[in-house]
């Protein structure tokens, strides 16, 4: 068990370092606004980066540009993973090794005696963390789920709290539409925080938000996870904003904008997708500059974001 722990860290440590080149990438990516929004499907790769071991190698890997960082690419026949695979000792995968303390990888021997002692103290530590950071996030989704448990029905989905202070979609497979009580009284705000929040339970947020608080629990070693986590948070409401105003008009855009404004607080509730929770004022402007794509930007938007992932998710030559 201990020597699969420090086997099992090596390769999560280099899954990690791979991860944060690509994450940082994408801060730059982001910088520019016009394709900011689409920085929110790319973030997969981050998370693909940050759980899968193994990617396949190619030239066009932007990792072929760091290679004095790599120490080694280790090649793994397809089929070794998956067995029965057709032409599977011909397809290669591979994993990238950025730390250099292994000797060898199947069996997994390293180079000397105080990387195997710096790794087996160094993984223990990291299984405590990460279990007690896993432990934590279970207990603050069941107080909050008790927190908000006794909730009046409004109607559908809707509830009333006097918990909450902004509208929120709380609940993994089953989310609940919960609601300060004032805005049961002011319906043209509530049509607009319905589109957004139908939105969140439409695109399944609160599971994908878990996801990543989970990973980065996993990662928790990793400052820049935590900063990718809050990003990924940042573009996921850009984007509901974004999908909730398409068919509004300029007048109807400017209202939700006002309304964005006014529902602005934050709630103490965890794990929620929250109406004015975050970045408010790059939101709002975000909608009220909002223009739809043309035939011929989506079809651009297509290619780069296929040409950015064939990029990022390969690993490199060696």
């Amino acid at each position: 068990m201990v020597e699969m722990l420090d086997t099992v860290f090596y390769f999560l440590l280099n899954m990690s370092i791979t991860a944060s080149f690509i994450g940082l990438l994408l801060m730059v990516l982001r910088l520019n606004k016009k394709i900011s929004t689409l920085g929110y499907a790319l973030w997969g790769l981050v998370f693909a980066r940050l759980v899968i071991p193994f990617a396949f190698s190619s030239k066009i890997s932007i990792l072929n540009l760091a290679k004095g960082w790599v120490k080694k690419v280790v090649d793994i026949p397809v089929s070794n993973i998956v067995p029965g695979v057709p032409n599977g000792d011909k397809m290669m995968l591979s994993h990238t090794n950025y730390i250099g303390a292994a000797e060898s990888y199947y069996p997994f021997i390293y180079r000397n005696d105080f990387s195997e002692r710096f790794f087996r103290i160094t993984a223990f530590v990291w299984f405590i963390v990460a279990i007690t950071l896993l432990l934590l996030v279970a207990v603050l989704y069941s107080i909050t789920a008790s927190k908000l448990g006794k909730v009046q029905y409004f109607k559908d989905n809707i509830f009333i709290s006097d918990s909450v202070r902004t509208p929120m979609v709380f609940g993994l497979f089953k989310p609940k539409i919960i609601i300060p009580p004032e805005l049961k009284d002011n319906p043209k705000e509530l049509e607009y925080v319905l589109l957004h929040e139908n939105v969140h339970i439409k695109k399944h947020d609160n599971l994908l938000r878990l996801i990543g608080i989970i990973t980065a629990c996993i990662h928790w070693f990793n400052p820049f996870v935590w900063v990718f986590l809050k990003l990924f948070l940042d573009d996921m409401e850009l984007v509901c904003d974004l999908k909730a105003v398409k068919h509004l008009s300029m007048e109807e855009r400017k209202d939700y904008a006002r309304t964005l404004v006014n529902l602005s607080s934050e709630n103490n509730v965890f794990m929620s997708a929250a109406f004015g929770r975050t970045n408010v004022r790059t939101r709002v402007l975000n909608v009220i500059n909002y223009k739809s794509m043309t035939v011929l930007a989506i079809v651009i938007s297509t290619f780069f974001i296929a040409a950015i992932s064939a990029a990022l998710i390969t690993n490199p030559i060696k």
